[in-house]
């Protein structure tokens, strides 16, 4: 069996390629990351805090019309969750923004309520606020709660694991500054494959124009 000639062995194995990540281009994995970086503010105004999440959102929700989808919407029936959460507090006075500590919050107590979808995208998550966790940072030095609404992630401050997280947003305890989250939808493992076949016959390909 001939050989095709390497420059159409190319064009081939290319054109093989583009199609390939064209499909995975379209494909919606389920799992979307979070991140934001805001300064708290208010009592804490040298304490930043980035953050991190991840969140299970079905892909069959993302494919719905620009808007609000409840979490008990027919796509979902309650299938978001938060999967994890994490902040690193670090002084904002520091050039170098050295992590000082980092909370890890459990995403089974924040339950999720709602998203708004943009262009079939995470555009915000509403979800209820976590388990207080312990903070040993001295510029800090409570306990802290973490929840995220539609315009972003908030933390809140509190004496005691028995604060109730919304009486210490009322009392003004929230962060001066939401984190604004930036959303990035992690590819599923089949498009991951599709990239690597697609990678492997372009190899082959060349491989044989050259013979």
């Amino acid at each position: 069996m001939p050989y095709l000639p390497r420059a159409q062995a190319l064009r081939v194995a290319f054109t093989f390629l583009l199609t390939l990540l064209g499909a995975v281009g379209g494909a919606r994995a389920d799992l979307v990351t979070g991140v934001w970086d805001p300064a708290y503010g208010g009592v804490f105004p040298n304490l930043g805090w980035r953050g991190s999440a991840v969140f299970s959102i079905p892909g069959s929700c993302l494919a719905q019309p620009d808007g609000n989808v409840a979490n008990l919407a027919p796509c979902s029936n309650g299938a978001m969750t938060v999967l994890s959460a994490q902040v690193q507090f670090y002084l904002t006075t520091d050039p170098l923004q050295t992590t000082i500590e980092t909370l890890n919050f459990s995403g089974a107590s924040m339950a999720v309520n709602s998203i708004d979808i943009a262009s079939h995208a995470l555009e915000g998550l509403d979800s209820g606020y976590s388990g207080f966790i312990a903070s040993s940072v001295a510029e800090a030095g409570r306990f802290f709660s973490l929840n995220f609404d539609l315009d972003g992630a908030k933390l809140i401050w509190g004496y005691s694991v028995a604060d109730n997280a919304a009486d210490n947003e009322n009392a003004g305890k929230v962060s001066a500054t939401k984190g604004v989250m930036t959303f990035t939808a992690v590819p599923e493992p089949a498009s991951l494959a599709l990239v690597a076949g697609a990678l492997l016959a372009a190899g082959l390909a060349t491989r044989r124009g050259r013979r």
